[in-house]
């Protein structure tokens, strides 16, 4: 009998947003990351339970491939087989939102930066500039 794996991350990510949530406009800013999951994105032998909105207005690339003519327009899972799962757990994490006040440090930066790069997610892209050019200051 095959055991189901929860995702590590998912249960944690809903508990800081619960504490963040205090009036309605911060329940706005702090919109969980994986609450109402409708999409399962799988890297190796991890599976992420994503909100497929959420990654589609952070990521025009994932825009583009899940509204456009590709086969992934009507499946509910994507496989990245290429893609190493460490990495992607914490692109997700840097990229949707619900994750608000995590620090990047700057050998994450650097394992995510491709990852930016390839799905063109531009507020990623500046948090990783800005950990890296904090890295810079903190060496100088």
């Amino acid at each position: 009998m095959k055991k189901y794996r929860r995702p590590l991350f998912i249960i944690p990510s809903i508990e800081m947003t619960a504490k963040r949530i205090k009036t309605d406009t911060a329940v706005e800013e702090s919109k969980p990351a994986f609450q109402f999951t409708d999409f399962i994105i799988k890297v190796g032998n991890e599976r992420f339970y994503i909100n497929k909105r959420q990654l589609m207005d952070e990521s025009p690339v994932f825009l583009a491939m899940l509204t456009g003519n590709f086969k992934e327009k009507d499946t509910r899972e994507l496989e990245l087989p290429d893609k190493d799962p460490t990495a992607f757990s914490h692109f997700l994490r840097h990229t949707l939102p619900g994750f608000k006040g995590l620090i990047l440090l700057e050998k994450t930066a650097h394992l995510i930066l491709p990852l930016a790069h390839e799905y063109q997610t531009n507020r990623t892209l500046f948090k990783i500039d800005e950990a890296l050019a904090e890295s810079v200051k903190e060496k100088e």
